[in-house]
């Protein structure tokens, strides 16, 4: 069903609007929600599944419903919307980048790579330079 789901999505349309229903999340994930059902996907599942329908599609919206984190005393819910949210954002960011393969992983997040990756990227001028005194108290 949900490969089924994923192939009209990235086939039907030129743009996309994506109303993520929380409910389809198993509620040990997300329990703040009005209908929780038993057996649903897990955040590992649903985390690739939004990055890759936001970095394959041109995306005009994303939003997150039947989220009620008053009933999730444990703000588990809100932390597993903010993570999908996240996923989406990822996603947009990628195809803006040129990458509009929803199965792409870059090195450094699938090895670790270290130090050989940090010593690439500044050989390629690709590394961020960082002021130690930026958080120092003024005088």
């Amino acid at each position: 069903m949900m490969k089924t789901a994923l192939e009209e999505a990235r086939e039907g349309s030129k743009k996309l609007f994506i109303s993520f229903d929380v409910d389809v999340i198993d509620p040990a994930f997300i329990p703040g929600t009005g209908t929780a059902v038993p057996g649903g996907l897990t955040m590992r599942e649903a985390i690739p599944i939004v990055r890759a329908l936001c970095s394959e599609n041109d995306m005009v919206g994303f939003e997150i419903v039947e989220l009620d984190p008053l009933l999730d005393p444990t703000y588990r819910s809100a932390l597993n919307a903010n993570f999908i949210m996240h996923a989406c954002l990822t996603g947009i960011a990628m195809r803006r980048e040129g990458i509009t393969n929803g199965d792409y992983w870059t090195e450094l997040t699938t090895e670790h790579m270290q130090p050989s990756a940090g010593e690439k990227g500044r050989e390629q001028n690709l590394h961020e330079v960082v002021d130690f005194d930026y958080a120092k108290p003024m005088q």
